[in-house]
């Protein structure tokens, strides 16, 4: 079975799917930003990928600003994190999407919010 790519006037690259009856757009499909993070109490950035900075603003909330911003504030993000003395995981979510930042509150199982040992960010949307 061959992969079939095609590549339009505005550069849209599709793939065919699975099944051959659909495309997928490999911009819409991309992450668009992510950071990997440590550090309780002031956290730090140790990768990422058109994220530049976090700003800590309280017990599990934390800003990162997003270099090359989305085309809206129609863009969704996800997080993980975990603390290791505690071993708990953490569940954690974008609170607040703005033109070039987006911040995430983190909570234990207990819905507690509560700082991360290491945290794992991404976006997902379009590019402006």
């Amino acid at each position: 079975n061959a992969t079939k790519l095609t590549m339009n006037s505005t550069g849209q690259t599709t793939i065919v799917g699975e099944g051959g009856t659909t495309t997928t757009s490999v911009q819409q499909g991309l992450t668009k930003a992510w950071a990997s993070t440590t550090g309780e109490g002031t956290p730090v950035i140790r990768d990422s990928f058109n994220m530049t900075g976090i700003t800590d603003d309280g017990t599990g909330t934390y800003t990162f600003e997003i270099t090359n911003d989305m085309n809206s504030t129609h863009y969704t993000g996800h997080g993980d994190g975990e603390r290791n003395a505690a071993g708990e995981g953490n569940i954690v979510g974008p609170i607040d999407v703005q033109t070039g930042t987006i911040q995430f509150r983190s909570k234990t199982d207990g819905g507690n919010h509560d700082d991360l040992d290491q945290g794992h960010f991404i976006i997902h949307g379009d590019l402006a």
